[in-house]
């Protein structure tokens, strides 16, 4: 994912080129593809909480690393951070999820109201905050920054596949590894239920929808929420989200609102279901 204020467009273009340069010279022989990911090109419109928390739900819960850049602004605050990329830091790092920071050096144009000095000020106090806090990076022009996100990015990268290939010696971290490893414990509850409800409804679809009326969740006779509270309903936008990216559901909706259980999420539900007889 790549979390940035508005004020670095050009960063943006530097890491979408980069990972379109690492697809093209290790997707193949790796066996993997990289997509970068971010609010201004995956989000889509939704109601029902806030519009970090459904960001959060539609992309950040999705993404296996996270590329975060900043310059003179830090952003707009939310209701839990400073701003809406630094929610966005601290949530995959709760995660314990990668997270790589940069902060560019370039000449700035000369800050034109009171504002564009308090997001200089608030920047600042952010960046004192992170540098006790682990490895950040530094860069000053454009050059150099497209050098240290190619090798840095492919470290990372590099890392995350070495990881990935202990889990399949181990075995499949879905499937191998009790299902309280895998997701927040605040979700585990309501994506036991769904993935239990689903694996009995035949064809395991999963319906859902949002209306101004509420956010409901349906899978064969069983309805698994149907509410107008905006906290239960970013709960379950998290519950899909999180079974969606694990590879238990895929989509099957071309509005993104049906679901189908995968094989894995079929096996899921029978390890739960045996689990509790």
């Amino acid at each position: 994912m790549i979390a940035a204020p508005s004020d670095v467009t050009e960063e943006k273009k530097v890491i979408r080129h980069t990972i379109d340069r690492w697809n093209a010279l290790h997707s193949e022989s790796q066996g993997v593809v990289l997509t970068p990911i971010s609010w201004d090109t995956h989000s889509r419109p939704a109601m029902g909480a806030s519009p970090q928390d459904i960001l959060n739900s539609q992309l950040l819960h999705r993404s296996d690393l996270l590329v975060a850049v900043f310059w003179t602004r830090l952003g707009t605050p939310t209701d839990k951070a400073v701003s809406g990329t630094v929610e966005e830091i601290e949530e995959h790092i709760k995660a314990e999820k990668p997270v790589m920071i940069y902060f560019s050096n370039r000449d700035a144009p000369r800050p034109a109201s009171e504002s564009e000095l308090q997001q200089i000020r608030r920047l600042n106090e952010f960046i004192e905050a992170c540098r006790p806090k682990g490895l950040v990076e530094d860069y000053n022009t454009l050059e150099e920054f497209k050098g240290k996100i190619y090798d840095q990015l492919s470290v990372a990268i590099r890392e995350d596949l070495q990881a990935a290939h202990k889990d399949v010696q181990a075995g499949s971290r879905y499937t191998k590894k009790p299902i309280g490893d895998i997701f927040p414990e605040h979700l585990l509850e309501d994506i036991e239920s769904l993935l239990l409800a689903a694996s009995e409804a035949g064809d395991g679809t999963i319906h859902t929808l949002q209306s101004y009326s509420g956010y409901c969740v349906e899978t064969g006779s069983h309805t698994l929420v149907n509410t107008l509270d905006g906290r239960e309903k970013a709960k379950w936008l998290e519950v899909i989200a999180c079974c969606e990216n694990t590879g238990l559901i895929d989509p099957v909706g071309y509005e993104g609102n049906i679901f189908r259980l995968t094989h894995l999420g079929y096996e899921a539900g029978d390890k739960l279901r045996a689990a509790r007889t």
